[in-house]
């Protein structure tokens, strides 16, 4: 009796060791912390601000260096929708905040102190009405980054030449090295491979349709006079046509609002010069003569309407209406679905995400798109990125900022109802950053 208590006692002793040790292990398994999710609101608090008169030493980064800058130059105008650009901005940081509550965390950490939340909305003149950001440069400096899947806008243009929304793309069990060169324009799908339309491989981005595709009907020539015609001179590439489709190619943010400034442009049936996107419309020069101040119009680099119509045909544009609305519909930008159009006064509305990531890890997130409220285009850009290239943001899409497009979309309404005219007088400094 002794003997068998005595082996209980060290049976269930062992057990609730176990137990113990069990216990002591689990809590010394680093775990996420939830806390460290998302964006860091204080990061967001210094932000891009543009006065109504933006004096000169805040003045020269704001134009592309071929802008040319009078040295009697004392101020410019600015083209900011002011009383809209605050409401988005209030707005933006709201949404940010609470978005920072939902995403996840990056392996238990935070999101990169340096994150840049860049969102522009620029009307069809190219006048930025509305911009956010908390670097400014993001947006204003000529660096190139990838453009990720936004990059399948172009290739979208060079298919729409041969094929309807309807065309039947072979979706490949392998997405880059399947074909062989000899079989390069062989129509048929591999067996065992399934299809999709062409609605389908743009609303969920879809590479290996995209390639399928692209081999056989877009040269890597045809698709470099493309991004040419859309102001982009792409780098050289083994292949354009993958570099594009997978997310290689790279473009200033400036460069591309004005790619989609263009698209938008076609889309929405107006034949305007694409302009690159300006918060300057009017530079003041002081008049030696009179001691008074001129105004000139300030001509910012365009693609004109010749120039990209060449390759947004009648053709291509019914092809990209409906692929470049499919996101909106069923895929990536399906957030955007919610907006009741006729009641906001938008005739058409397109858009696209890109993610740009590398080694596993996103880096780069793109939404890009645009609108017609009441026979006015407007085309926006939203760029969020590290500072810092060995920093990443984990395994997250550029579609869970889908409500930041969102905005954006309210934003061009608001603007569009007040037809606000950017303010002539003043003597308000620029609140920007020292460069």
């Amino acid at each position: 009796m002794e003997r068998s208590l005595r082996s209980r006692f060290w049976r269930y002793g062992a057990i609730a060791l176990f137990a113990a040790l069990i216990s002591l292990s689990w809590q010394a398994i680093p775990r996420p912390d939830r806390t460290t999710a998302g964006l860091d609101s204080r990061v967001l608090q210094d932000s891009l601000r543009v006065a109504e008169t933006v004096t000169r030493p805040s003045l020269r980064w704001l134009l592309p260096v071929d802008v040319a800058l009078p040295d009697n130059t004392v101020s410019a105008r600015s083209t900011i929708n002011h009383s809209v650009n605050n409401w988005f901005s209030i707005e933006l940081l709201r949404l940010l905040t609470r978005l920072s509550r939902t995403l996840p965390a990056v392996s238990g950490r935070a999101w990169p102190s340096d994150v840049q939340i860049t969102a522009a909305l620029a009307n069809g003149d190219g006048q930025i009405r509305v911009i956010y950001s908390n670097v400014a440069k993001a947006y204003f400096e000529p660096a190139r980054i990838p453009l990720a899947s936004t990059a399948k806008i172009f290739v979208g243009i060079g298919l729409g030449a041969h094929d309807t929304a309807q065309t039947r793309y072979c979706v490949p069990k392998r997405i880059t090295s399947w074909i062989t060169a000899d079989a390069e324009h062989l129509s048929s799908c591999p067996l065992g491979s399934r299809s999709v339309g062409a609605e389908t491989a743009f609303a969920q981005s879809m590479p290996g349709p995209l390639l399928w595709r692209a081999r056989q009907v877009l040269t890597d020539h045809e698709l470099k006079r493309i991004f040419v015609r859309l102001g982009i001179v792409p780098d050289s590439y083994a292949s354009l046509r993958e570099a594009a489709i997978l997310g290689q190619v790279t473009a200033s943010p400036r460069e591309m609002h004005r790619a989609v400034q263009a698209v938008t442009l076609a889309l929405t049936g107006h034949d305007g010069a694409a302009r690159m996107p300006s918060v300057i419309d009017m530079i003041e020069t002081r008049n030696a003569a009179s001691s008074g101040v001129d105004r000139i119009p300030v001509q910012m680099p365009a693609l004109a309407p010749e120039a990209y119509r060449s390759v947004l045909t009648a053709k291509t544009v019914n092809y990209l209406r409906q692929v470049l609305s499919a996101p909106i519909h069923a895929g990536t930008l399906h957030a955007l679905s919610s907006l009741n159009l006729p009641e906001l006064g938008i005739a058409f509305l397109w858009g696209k995400t890109g993610t740009y990531a590398a080694r596993g890890e996103t880096r780069t997130m793109w939404i890009v798109g645009g609108l017609d409220v009441r026979d006015r285009p407007y085309s926006w850009l939203v760029l969020i990125k590290s500072g810092d290239d060995h920093q990443a943001f984990g395994n997250i899409n550029a579609a869970a900022f889908a409500p930041v497009a969102k905005l954006l979309i309210e934003a061009a309404v608001r603007d569009r109802s007040t037809n606000a005219i950017p303010a002539t007088t003043g003597s308000t400094e620029a609140d920007l950053p020292a460069r």
